[in-house]
């Protein structure tokens, strides 16, 4: 084949022929072609002229005014292709950034807008954020299913790299009133700079307050805010960003709380004492308070005795943000009418704490509660105190190990599949499902129930029972990366055990056993290390009959969720 017999393959309509002929004009280098190749692009509406642009590029020959005119092409992925090799260049001319933001604003094609984002990210920050301008103004992409992601992975890059040209681009008023702004950039931008909490993004914070224009978009900016100052100290910030969120109507009555308001906290205790509040504003309340001191300790504690179980898991994890032995008290007068879930949070309450823990072991003692109470791994966990009083204790109550006995791993694997092979009757799912969230909800999703703290079962081999069987009777045997168990002891005494679910310069998120988000800040951490070990405790199946167990398993091996009955 000569190179111009390539050029007219281009057009045939297999796929094949066409890449080959492409693939050996490339490796020809032969530029004679190049005229006729710039007609195809130029002329040609169809896929010619697209494999006319990617032939042209391979020759080192989509330069210059052709780049330009690429970019008005009538074909949408020829002008998808040209943002996006432009892109790749990672720089541009003045033509062709213009054309480019004229595209953002104006192009009808969904997917060359995708390309645009996607392009904007490689740019200099100047077409970046002429680009971004346009995009943010579609309002058509705020239902996109990829657009609104795509635009924030380029706005949030240009945050990176030239924040005040970002934060110039809201100078703009009336980006405040497009739904891909309102209903996606906004909260994202303002949890982006106050996570990173220096003076200088705090202070972008406060522009960001000052230039939306309407109360829908100050609100929007203020949830923001609090979600990144979930379970962090608020004293400190700059007055020009308590002045402005003030002036926005100084958003929560948590945000209040946080920032050490008197008159929110006041209003906060007395509306916790009522019944004229809504369920989720209570746990924000009862979760703001717990980062204050024993100020809003009284209203924390009398959540204990809600039915809401969701209520009481808040209120379990704010206590532990405390240091007054009322707090152990409170719990475990209640201990024995909490369920499951809230046995196991309350359990990582109580040994959080020396003087708790020690409490928890003289009711014990004294018959108040059952040493059953105590699974083996909690009484394992209470050496890590390294108090005296615990260890004697622990060795009075449970032999001086402190360990309950255990039985060889193999052999009680091999048990519980003889009776699970050998059951004359098929498992109840349903039953089945009520001890899984008994029992294995509190840390792990599967089918779309359950905790965030272990891995999600919905995609484990569920299938494979010797698998299954071996992850719940040994957690150790084998722990999935990035769910390793870690330990963190703070300035006051704390001392908490979980799964590190994130980090940043300022905080750290940990997740016990029983799926408490537990913030600590990182200045008041005195040691955290890796345990090694699976955070999931052994003898989860201990105290099941072999109805129970073959049930449990049937859900467990479901493919799909029940419908309820």
């Amino acid at each position: 084949y000569s190179s111009a017999e390539l050029v007219d393959t281009l057009s045939d309509e297999r796929r094949w022929y066409r890449e080959t002929a492409r693939r050996l004009l490339r490796q020809r280098k032969d530029r004679s072609v190049v005229p006729e190749l710039e007609d195809l692009l130029r002329n040609v509406r169809g896929q010619v002229a697209l494999e006319a642009l990617w032939t042209l590029h391979s020759l080192g020959s989509f330069t210059g005014e052709l780049r330009v005119e690429a970019l008005e092409h009538p074909n949408p992925w020829v002008r998808l292709w040209s943002a996006r090799l432009i892109g790749d260049e990672k720089e541009g001319n003045g033509q062709e950034y213009a054309k480019l933001a004229s595209l953002a604003k104006n192009d009808t094609h969904v997917e060359v807008r995708q390309q645009l984002a996607s392009t904007a990210k490689r740019l200099p920050p100047g077409p970046s954020a002429n680009i971004l301008k346009g995009l943010l103004k579609r309002d058509e992409d705020a239902t996109d299913p990829y657009m609104p992601l795509m635009a924030w992975w380029a706005l949030e890059d240009l945050c990176s790299e030239d924040p005040d040209r970002a934060m110039d681009l809201f100078e703009d008023a009336s980006l405040f009133g497009h739904a891909m702004v309102k209903n996606h950039m906004l909260g994202f931008l303002m949890k982006r700079f106050a996570m990173k909490g220096d003076r200088r993004s705090l202070g972008y914070c406060a522009r960001l307050l000052n230039l939306a224009s309407d109360a829908s978009s100050k609100k929007t900016l203020l949830a923001g805010f609090e979600e990144a100052f979930e379970g962090r100290a608020m004293q400190g910030l700059p007055n020009e960003l308590v002045d402005a969120i003030s002036r926005s109507g100084g958003g929560s009555l948590a945000m209040g709380i946080r920032r050490s308001d008197p008159a929110a906290i006041e209003k906060a205790v007395a509306k916790l004492s009522g019944e004229e509040i809504e369920e989720s504003e209570r746990r924000q309340i009862i979760s703001a308070l717990g980062e204050l001191t024993e100020r809003g300790f009284v209203g924390i504690i009398d959540q204990l005795s809600r039915e809401d179980e969701a209520t009481v898991m808040v209120a379990l994890a704010s206590l532990q943000k405390f240091k007054e032995i009322e707090a152990a008290d409170a719990v475990l007068k209640r201990y024995s009418n909490f369920s499951d879930n809230l046995q196991v949070a309350a359990r990582t309450m109580l040994s959080s704490r020396s003087e708790w823990s020690l409490r928890w072991l003289e009711a014990i003692q004294a018959g108040r509660m059952s040493k059953e109470s105590m699974p083996s791994y909690v009484v394992e966990g209470l050496a890590r105190h390294d108090d005296r009083k615990i260890d004697s204790l622990v060795g009075k109550l449970w032999g001086a190990s402190g360990e309950a006995p255990s039985n060889d791993r193999d052999v009680e694997i091999a048990k519980l599949k003889g009776i699970l092979d050998g059951a004359e009757f098929s498992g109840d799912r349903y039953s089945g499902r009520d001890i899984y969230l008994g029992r294995c909800a509190a840390c792990h999703r599967l089918h779309s129930e359950g905790g965030e703290v272990g891995p999600d079962l919905t995609g484990y081999q569920r299938h494979d029972l010797d698998s299954l069987l071996l992850a719940i009777s040994d957690p150790n045997a084998e722990v999935r990366e990035g769910f390793e168990n870690y330990s963190i002891k703070t300035r006051d005494g704390q001392r908490i055990v979980g799964f590190l679910a994130d980090q940043d310069d300022r905080i750290v998120e940990i997740r016990p056993v029983g799926g408490q988000r537990l913030i600590v800040e990182k200045s008041d951490i005195v040691e955290m290390e890796s345990l090694g070990g699976s955070l999931m405790p052994a003898g989860l199946l201990a105290g099941l009959d072999d109805k129970a167990l073959v049930d449990l398993f049937a859900y467990l091996q479901s493919t799909q969720p029940l419908n309820i009955r």
